[in-house]
């Protein structure tokens, strides 16, 4: 089916007599499951999405996202409860903007941003950004930035219908993710995450992802608890050290996994997509300061995996 038609059975299933819909997970921590979403649930999560960006009945939006996945399905359910109008766009890694401007609302994965910022003339068009399913590369949200464009970065899951937290695309990456109206956090004894909302079925929802908790309102991503590498006896998160690797792979895209090792337990290993980069140890090393932090082993894939939506599966 193309866009319209994937838009038009979602349609038809939330206007059916069922008080559900069903979703499913992108697959990029494990086999994709289907989940049953409540109607209520979505609604209370569309309201807090419209109250944030202060949409009205003269708003419009769009998602260049497939309505087979959560995020897709959210853009219009919150067209649906702010009474605006949603925009069909295709679905595709490059972006066809110009014929469905303004928006006052465009959601996108990081992908899809080399595509966007590409089109300067279209820029005056478009009031926000909001980007999500999986995290941006130092060089996506550096081109976000330098776009000049308004842009917010997503925490969320399809068990909560899409984001329960934002942030916006700035210089300070020590910016911390702000929860949506309705929604509280706290941490339990493995300094995991966990949502709080009375506007929802699911009340009190633990997660898998280690955060450093600010506030009940606010928190920054440490990583999965899950994708945790315990080398040595040291815990490492697989996103902190790609992020402190970023300086010695631009433009490239990556990941980190750990690998079973005899010695250390579980050794890092850095996957990169492409060719191999002459001295990327001795790189890699200027950058990081703790040389326990440092990959044990580099691989180089012509195309890192992913799922549908172009999140990375971390595989080793």
């Amino acid at each position: 089916m193309d866009s319209r038609q994937k838009i038009d059975a979602f349609l038809n299933e939330w206007h059916s007599d069922t008080d559900f819909i069903f979703a499913h997970s992108s697959g990029s921590t494990g086999k994709p499951k289907e989940i049953r979403l409540p109607k209520d649930d979505m609604k209370a999560s569309a309201r807090a999405t419209v109250e944030f960006f202060g949409l009205n009945k003269q708003s419009r939006i769009a998602a260049s996202l497939s309505a087979d996945y959560i995020a897709g399905k959210m853009m219009i359910v919150r067209a649906l409860e702010a009474g605006c109008e949603h925009v069909a766009i295709d679905v595709s890694r490059e972006l066809r903007l110009a014929d469905v401007l303004p928006l006052d609302l465009l959601a996108i994965v990081p992908a899809q941003i080399p595509s966007l910022v590409s089109q300067h003339s279209i820029f005056s068009g478009l009031k926000n950004i909001l980007v999500g399913g999986s995290s941006m590369t130092r060089a996506q949200r550096r081109m976000l930035l330098d776009s000049g464009l308004r842009a917010w970065e997503s925490y969320g899951m399809t068990e909560t219908c899409s984001h329960v937290a934002l942030r916006p695309v700035c210089d300070d990456e020590s910016q911390p993710f702000e929860a949506m109206p309705g929604i509280r956090f706290e941490t339990d004894e493995r300094g995991c995450l966990c949502i709080l909302s009375d506007r929802f079925s699911w009340q009190r929802l633990v997660t898998n992802d280690c955060v450093e908790l600010l506030d009940d309102r606010h928190f920054l991503f440490k990583g999965r608890a899950d994708n945790a590498i315990v080398s040595g006896g040291l815990k490492l998160h697989p996103e902190e050290l790609e992020k402190e690797y970023a300086p010695a792979l631009p433009g490239r895209e990556y990941y980190v996994c750990g690998h079973p090792d005899e010695t250390w337990g579980s050794a890092v290993v850095l996957v990169v997509e492409g060719d191999g980069i002459p001295d990327l140890e001795e790189k890699i090393a200027s950058v990081v300061t703790d040389r326990r932090r440092l990959p044990k082993t580099i691989i180089y894939k012509d195309e890192l995996p992913r799922t549908d939506n172009g999140k990375i599966i971390r595989t080793c």
